[in-house]
């Protein structure tokens, strides 16, 4: 298998829950497979994210 390569842009805009608690949400576009026929994809995202 060949090695595959690809670029990504990514934003996102957060929100504080709390101290330790953190809500993100974005897109991201990637251009995948630079080595055959360009992939273009576009993903929106939602994270929330947990401070230990």
């Amino acid at each position: 298998m060949n090695p595959a390569y690809d670029q990504r842009i990514t934003s996102k805009i957060g929100w504080v829950l709390s101290p330790k608690t953190k809500f993100q949400i974005g897109g991201e576009y990637r251009a995948e497979n630079y080595t055959r026929t360009i992939e273009n994809e576009l993903y929106f995202l939602t994270e929330l994210v947990l401070s230990l």
